[in-house]
């Protein structure tokens, strides 16, 4: 499968049509709905006091299978929700989108539809400060060094809830989505784009993009959620320290010129030098050869266009 590895760098997300090859689609279904119909027997084997006969399945906005734990499951009827994760069109792709030779699967989920009208999620990111970095810590390092986790949503069934706000994983929100999001965060954003997938589409998504779950509504989905990284990978190690971050290096007399970060995409024309890479993130290096650099943007259909944004 061809992917723009470009484009997916400096907006933050792809759709892939037919991920899922269409004669396999059915079943796939009927493959991840047994692991559905064993997951929601744990559920309400294992429902809480005071909670509905289906426990989990019908308090939830959004049910969730988590493979991980269900390794009993998988056998040879339930195999292929497995398998998926290892075709060509989601591994080869996600191998092709990080820039790596094999990428490492991390989590296999599938997000299902409630019960009951959930409405909307708010707008977020997914990354918690107090355990990673901050926005502007996670776009510096995709910057430099190019995103290590892409993340999926695939769909079984037409989908169009996923929402995106393009090039949002290379800075903060603007002056105008923080007044957007201050008057309703449930709401669409002027900046935002809705994806809209047939059955067999995927969308691969870099974090921490800002994106958004428009409606939990009770329309039948069933969407595989998961990511792959390039974490198991380290054929040039590397190691840097943050020696003056957010500034330039230091001049003779122990000052340093500030530098504002940039919310423009600018892939190099060839390799950057270190000297460079200190004047402008403020990374040492330590060991090793600069990383490569990125590959030139592919010739685009003048066909090729988003889809509008419209209310769910």
């Amino acid at each position: 499968m061809e992917v723009d590895r470009q484009r997916f760098l400096e907006e933050g997300y792809v759709v892939l049509r037919q991920v899922v090859p269409p004669d396999q689609v059915e079943e796939l279904r009927r493959e991840y709905e047994i692991l559905v119909d064993r997951q929601r027997a744990v559920w309400a084997r294992d429902r809480a006091p005071g909670d509905p006969p289906g426990g989990h399945w019908e308090t939830g906005a959004q049910p969730r299978l988590i493979l991980s734990g269900m390794a009993g499951e998988i056998d040879a009827s339930t195999a292929g929700a497995v398998e998926i994760w290892f075709h060509e069109n989601v591994q080869g792709a996600s191998s092709r989108l990080l820039g790596v030779e094999d990428a490492a699967v991390t989590e296999m989920m599938l997000m299902c539809s409630p019960v009951r009208d959930h409405g909307p999620a708010r707008w977020h990111r997914d990354f918690a400060p107090a355990h990673s970095s901050s926005v502007m810590g996670y776009a510096e390092d995709i910057r430099e060094n190019g995103p290590r986790y892409v993340q999926w949503n695939l769909t079984l069934y037409d989908d169009d809830v996923l929402w995106v706000v393009p090039g949002s994983h290379l800075r903060p929100n603007t002056p105008e989505e923080v007044e957007q999001l201050r008057r309703n965060d449930r709401a669409p954003l002027d900046s935002g784009v809705q994806t809209h997938l047939a059955a067999g589409d995927g969308v691969a998504y870099i974090l921490p993009i800002l994106h958004w779950a428009s409606s939990y509504s009770t329309r039948l989905r069933r969407v595989i959620h998961g990511g792959f990284s390039n974490f198991t990978h380290y054929p040039e190690a590397r190691c840097f320290s943050i020696s003056r971050p957010g500034r330039g290096p230091p001049s003779s007399a122990g000052g340093g010129a500030a530098t504002a970060p940039s919310t423009t995409w600018r892939p190099p024309s060839g390799p950057p030098s270190w000297a460079t890479a200190r004047a402008t993130t403020g990374l040492s290096r330590h060991s090793t050869p600069a990383p490569a650099p990125w590959p030139s943007a592919r010739a685009r259909s003048s066909s090729a266009s988003r889809p509008a944004a419209s209310a769910t």
